[in-house]
């Protein structure tokens, strides 16, 4: 990616981002350096940022379509003057992703220095891609870069891409006589409505538990809440219960529909015709109950 990032020390962050005025923007990190996986996979991203901000709109005044753009990084060190600036922004965590845009009437201090809505706090549990990044900060800097890719990256990308599609090409072929049985599909679709109509994508997104567990008053770990009571979220396996239900109403009514072709004799047919309206009342029911 180049060297397009700055590390500041603290005495040349005081004098290229604090003092004012200065005519040019700048978007800063506040990181750790070490033993924090999740900063690492963060500044890996912020790196890509960078990348697409430099490739797109230069580093210099002639380069840039517009004004100047900086991007500049301080890692937490037992150092008293680091300290001092990521106790004056209140920064009691990392990492932080921080914009400054040029403002004459800023005053040259910690206390107040980014404003709350400049800020963000990336936690582990958020998207915070590089793409996700770039949206931030064309927000925030009024731009519109598009995310850019060194030339190895796109040369993996397409290899990985080619080699991904002589895999699928090869178990295609390699699967091919079990692929042609319809109840192959069948299982598949099946599968595929009760996992994603289940809710799979929310309960990821969110990181949701199964259910509501609490510890009774034997000290055991029991599920309290099968159902989230709220109108505006469901527990991961209150989806699913969900999707289950619905999925087995709609194969019973299929089984109904076809049963003079998957059942011999009229007796035999009655008897099959009674169990789906048994069944399908039962499972009516509890639907209606969830």
């Amino acid at each position: 990616f180049g060297n397009n990032l700055i590390e500041f020390s603290p005495a040349d962050y005081r004098e290229l981002v604090l003092k004012n005025p200065r005519p040019y923007d700048v978007v800063m990190v506040f990181n750790v350096d070490k033993n924090c996986e999740h900063c690492e996979n963060f500044e890996s991203e912020y790196k890509q940022v960078v990348y697409s901000f430099v490739q797109e709109r230069g580093v210099t005044l002639e380069q840039q379509k517009e004004k100047l753009v900086f991007f500049g990084v301080i890692y937490f060190k037992q150092d008293k003057e680091v300290q001092e600036i990521f106790k004056g922004h209140n920064f009691v965590t990392v990492p932080y992703l921080a914009v400054s845009t040029m403002d004459p009437k800023r005053e040259a201090k910690l206390e107040g220095f980014f404003k709350e809505e400049d800020i963000w706090l990336v936690s582990q549990s958020e998207v915070y891609d590089a793409q996700k990044q770039i949206d931030y900060l064309n927000n925030h800097l009024k731009t519109d870069v598009k995310m850019r890719f060194t030339f190895s990256q796109i040369l993996v990308k397409n290899v990985l891409g080619m080699l991904v599609i002589a895999a699928l090409f090869s178990i295609v072929n390699y699967l091919y006589q079990f692929l042609l049985n319809q109840w192959v599909w069948f299982i598949i679709a099946v599968s595929a409505q009760v996992v994603f109509t289940g809710g799979l994508v929310y309960s990821l997104l969110n990181n949701m538990p199964w259910f509501k567990f609490e510890r009774n008053e034997f000290g055991n770990v029991v599920i309290a809440e099968y159902f989230m009571r709220g109108q505006r979220g469901q527990w991961a396996g209150e989806g699913y219960i969900v999707s289950v239900l619905v999925t087995f109403t709609g194969l019973v009514y299929l089984y109904m529909n076809n049963v003079d072709k998957m059942v011999v004799g009229r007796s035999n047919q009655r008897v099959a015709v009674l169990v789906c309206v048994l069944s399908l009342f039962i499972l009516q029911r509890m639907l209606v109950a969830v």
